[in-house]
């Protein structure tokens, strides 16, 4: 089913016009359908909920950017699958209390940063229930910015399962700007799921030698720990560099 530009029709439920074709939509929000993820991550007003509703391949050129001014928004994957070859990450957070969950996040370049990144401005995302596999990293969390005030924070619930062939979470501290001390702040928080690594399940670098003021910490309320040759489960504690 095809129409002009000039036609002004609602596309049924499940459905978009995309250039003038109908199509299945690839996600939702409310009743209104998506020719593609990222166009909903685009449109979402804080509050909402976007719905994958089929898998997503988004190749070798291209990642979604959650880079966004709504808080409190939730990504449903409805027990679909996101995956990427793309050079640097998969997704990459900019955002204030999203929750992802209920499906799988991927990224197959054994040259990327992680699957899911938060590099530069605060940010702060939940993951429920998610999957997160990656080639090298499943979660990467570097400030690589000169700015002050930066707190980036993931908090890992019950049912997920992040894993990296090098490390299953990476976090790095701020880099310290020539002549300057900043004071960003990473954080996380797992209180359930399954973090593996080959190398290491969490790996920790502290901030830019002399960033006194800047930290990583992490607080760990439950979970189970696995690398390559051994595993911790059920620990609890708090740590900080």
């Amino acid at each position: 089913v095809t129409k002009s530009n000039a036609v002004n029709v609602a596309a049924p439920a499940g459905y978009v016009w995309d250039n003038g074709t109908l199509a299945a939509a690839v996600a939702q929000i409310g009743e209104t359908g998506y020719a593609s993820l990222q166009a909903a991550i685009d449109a979402v007003k804080s509050g909402g909920t976007i719905k994958l509703l089929q898998n997503v391949d988004l190749g070798t050129d291209n990642y979604l950017s959650a880079d966004s001014t709504a808080k409190n928004v939730t990504i449903d994957l409805g027990n679909h699958a996101v995956t990427s070859a793309y050079k640097n990450f998969t997704l990459y957070l900019k955002v204030t209390n999203w929750t992802i969950q209920n499906g799988t996040i991927k990224n197959t370049n054994t040259g990327a940063y992680g699957t899911l990144a938060v590099t530069t401005r605060s940010s702060s995302a939940t993951l429920k229930g998610l999957t997160v596999e990656s080639a090298t990293n499943g979660v990467y969390v570097k400030i690589a910015s000169g700015f002050d005030n930066i707190v980036a924070s993931i908090t890992v619930e019950d049912g997920t399962k992040i894993s990296g062939d090098q490390y299953g979470v990476y976090m790095e501290g701020q880099l310290k700007p020539y002549n300057k001390i900043r004071n960003g702040q990473e954080i996380l928080n797992v209180n359930g799921g399954e973090i593996t690594g080959k190398t290491a399940a969490i790996a920790v670098f502290g901030a830019g030698a002399g960033n006194t003021k800047a930290g990583v910490t992490v607080n760990i309320n439950g979970g189970k720990f696995w690398y390559e040759g051994g595993k911790r489960q059920g620990t609890t504690g708090r740590g900080k560099e």
